[in-house]
């Protein structure tokens, strides 16, 4: 994490706000980083994985860039797809799924696609500690 990012994140935390990291990490060592920030600021943290299974994964983050304008993900589509495409991402679920392994607390929600109230309200019970 940047020292912008961390004087942002501990100042909101500080502060009694939640800061909510919607994104993909692999690495033991980025989440431990953010798991202390919020240790060190009284907040709780919350590990949760959005999964999906494999293949739909991949076919979802295809399908997004394909039916989408914003230019960001349209963007970020095409530099993966010059790094390898499907085979990319089938390497960074497989790595998802081992940070999982490594970090036993960490709740996996099941993500289907076209499932989004389902996938809300069993995050919100997740944060709830009604998981």
């Amino acid at each position: 994490m940047g020292a912008l990012a961390r004087s942002m994140a501990t100042t909101h935390l500080s502060g009694g706000h939640d800061v909510v990291l919607p994104q993909y990490f692999a690495k033991v060592d980025e989440i431990t980083e953010f798991e202390g920030l919020a240790r060190a600021t009284g907040a709780s943290f919350h590990e949760i994985v959005l999964l999906d299974n494999r293949q739909a994964a991949i076919d979802r983050f295809h399908h997004r860039a394909r039916n989408t304008d914003d230019p960001w993900i349209r963007h970020h589509h095409r530099l993966l797809e010059r790094a390898g495409g499907s085979a990319v991402l089938g390497a960074m679920y497989d790595n998802l799924l081992e940070v999982v392994r490594l970090r036993p607390a960490t709740i996996v929600l099941p993500s289907a696609a076209g499932a989004v109230t389902k996938t809300y309200e069993l995050l919100a019970e997740a944060l709830t500690g009604r998981a």
